[in-house]
């Protein structure tokens, strides 16, 4: 039976003193439907601005790609970087080592050179997450990763790409990882693959999700003051 669940975004915005919120974080209008993106299992496409007196705006975006070897995959991630002008990408599930393209592969796509990835002591693991972004972007600083994510700052807000554990045991570590940068106070967003359910309304097909980890993700959200940035397009994934 094939499976069918969410991928969600989280945010949680810093507030000024007169109660206003100073970021906010919202979709494109209208959904990536027309590039044919057969190959990854998800993405998500969202804007980072302020409320009033915009400093910066951010495109950002998180794609499972499911092996970046080939010559379809980096197509269409040229193809999405292009059509919506993206400053920072997110990319789960490579199946290389960063150095198993060109050298000049980033700058192909008109990205910087650089990246962060998540590497591991693990001689036969290669990283599962990278980070990229424009030459046009602040450097992203570095501040926390592991085998379920990155999380870096970017011009005073934090943004983290998730890929978790299929295991929900496993998956508690990455909850209090981030719950340990939320002591971080900035606008923060999280976007990518939780493997985790608040509901099992958000799931169709297979065996439900437990009861344990609809709860875990619930109080993870809660205690760390998070919410769901509103989406457009599909609401399920593969």
């Amino acid at each position: 039976m094939r499976k069918w669940k969410i991928n969600f975004k989280l945010a949680k915005t810093d507030t000024n003193h007169n109660g206003n919120c100073n970021h906010i974080l919202y979709l494109p209008p209208g959904p990536d439907q027309d590039l044919g993106l057969g190959i990854g299992k998800n993405k998500v496409t969202f804007i980072i601005k302020t409320n009033k007196n915009p400093i910066f705006s951010m495109r950002c975006i998180y794609w499972n790609i499911r092996g970046i070897a080939n010559d379809k995959s980096q197509n269409r991630l040229s193809k999405l970087i292009n059509k919506w002008e993206l400053d920072i990408v997110g990319i789960a599930e490579l199946m290389i080592g960063p150095n198993d393209l060109p050298s000049n592969f980033l700058q192909s796509l008109g990205m910087s050179s650089a990246l962060y990835s998540n590497p591991s002591s693990d001689p036969n693991r290669v990283p599962n997450l990278w980070l990229i972004w424009k030459d046009s972007v602040s450097t992203p600083t570095m501040i926390h990763f592991s085998n379920q994510h990155i999380t870096v700052m970017v011009d005073s807000v934090l943004i983290t790409i998730v890929y978790a554990h299929c295991l929900y045991v496993q998956r508690r570590h990455l909850w209090l990882e981030l719950s340990t940068i939320n002591s971080i106070n900035l606008p923060w967003l999280i976007l990518g693959d939780f493997n985790a359910y608040l509901s099992v309304s958000e799931k169709r097909g297979g065996n439900n999700p437990t009861t344990a980890s609809m709860a875990d993700f619930r109080n993870f959200m809660t205690n760390n003051q998070l919410m769901e940035v509103p989406n457009s397009g599909f609401h399920l994934t593969w």
